[in-house]
């Protein structure tokens, strides 16, 4: 099998488990393989968000956040700090036993976090707060709870299904 053939098999078997392809994939021998997995995604059209939760939903990240591109960064650099600052968001939101503070994260504070990082300039707003109340109405994965996949399969499902619209997160406020 050549590596286009294994990525296609790795995300489309539901039997694997999430960690050890996260594992796998992630190795540092496979960095081909890496390639070919990532580009069994089509990210087009989509937010930071909305693009994480569809790459979470296959694998379990070893440690690392993703890297991707497009259009609304101003180099790589941008794209990886918010890529960083949506999964710590998700973790202050949803992970009460990382939390430090009482209060999560307001808007403002998820704006200020990530003033100036694009470039040098600031990250369309709008975006920004689509992005925060995609995360705040749901976490964008669960793994961090200890649940099974097949648990955490339906919560992504059920997260996608009622909150990735802009109109019905701000509708469920």
């Amino acid at each position: 099998m050549d590596n286009n053939q294994v990525a296609k098999w790795l995300r489309e078997n539901p039997k694997l488990d999430k960690k050890m392809i996260g594992e796998f994939v992630s190795d540092r021998k496979n960095v081909d393989l890496l390639d070919s997995f990532v580009r069994t995604f089509h990210f087009q059209g989509l937010r930071l968000d909305e693009a994480l939760r569809l790459y979470l939903e296959a694998f379990r990240l070893p440690g690392e956040a993703p890297k991707s591109n497009g259009t609304p960064f101003a180099n790589s650099d941008a794209c990886f700090a918010l890529a960083y600052a949506v999964i710590m968001l998700n973790t202050d939101q949803h992970n009460h036993n990382v939390r430090k503070q009482n209060v999560p994260m307001t808007l403002e504070e998820f704006r200020k976090n990530l003033k100036g990082v694009n470039g040098g300039k600031d990250f369309d707003q709008e975006m920004l707060e689509d992005i925060y109340y995609a995360i705040k109405k749901c976490a964008m994965i669960s793994a961090h709870y200890g649940l099974s996949d097949v648990f955490d399969n339906l919560i992504i499902s059920l997260c996608k299904f009622t909150a990735l619209s802009s109109e019905s997160i701000k509708y469920y406020l």
